[in-house]
């Protein structure tokens, strides 16, 4: 449940940077891109709220010995700080994907900081229902082992396991696009050209909105 848990914030902030990269998407002939670094800010910017989610949802569960009670507020703070740092880099990630559209647009007086408590507050109802005793013990042990560890190696661990389920889910939207288009080149009835037609617009709603690039190719 703790690994579901940072999954949980990757996915979150990829979905916010598939959002703006959709909207410039729209207008650009190559699809935007961002860099690993992005990723990992973003991450760095979710993970202190997914870590005070769990925290709370757990400490109620667990002893007075257990890492949360004697370290995990110390670990929390830790994060904070790493994504306190972080958190520009991530907002200026989407600021430049969302750059040419009125779609997705962060307001100028935004503060990051309100990320990772809004993650926080999001999950907090939902770890403190789903976490029993059990998982939360096994969360407490992962987390003792990891606290030693800078935040950007836990950042850095989650962000090539996004990179990989993207590269997965690319190649999987690549080939049923690959699939409609066939199934509408042959189609011949109105009913199976209204089929094929319905497979193609699904093909294109799975597509990847961005690539992951060099940050010199961001530079540029």
């Amino acid at each position: 449940m703790k690994m579901k848990a940072l999954m949980t914030a990757g996915a979150t902030w990829l979905a916010l940077l598939g959002t703006a990269a959709h909207a410039q998407a729209v207008t650009a002939a190559a699809k935007p891109c961002v860099t690993t670094s992005e990723i990992r800010a973003g991450l760095l910017t979710l993970l202190p709220g997914v870590l005070s989610a769990v925290r709370d949802a757990c400490l109620p569960k667990l002893d007075d010995d257990s890492f949360f009670a004697n370290g995990g507020e110390a670990m929390v703070a830790y994060y904070n700080v790493a994504g306190e740092t972080a958190a520009p880099v991530a907002i200026a990630a989407i600021q430049r994907l969302s750059s040419e559209s009125d779609d997705f647009n962060i307001p100028e007086e935004f503060d990051p900081a309100m990320v990772s408590v809004l993650v926080g507050s999001l999950l907090g109802p939902i770890l403190a229902k789903e976490l029993d005793a059990g998982t939360c013990g096994y969360a407490d042990r992962a987390l003792e082992q990891l606290a030693p560890l800078p935040p950007e190696n836990l950042t850095g661990f989650v962000a090539i396991v996004a990179e990989g389920a993207l590269a997965a889910k690319r190649k999987k939207a690549e080939a049923a696009a690959a699939e409609a288009a066939q199934a509408l080149a042959e189609a011949e009835t109105p009913d199976e050209i209204a089929a094929a037609e319905a497979l193609v617009e699904a093909a294109k709603n799975d597509t990847i909105p961005f690539e992951i690039c060099s940050s010199e190719l961001v530079s540029r």
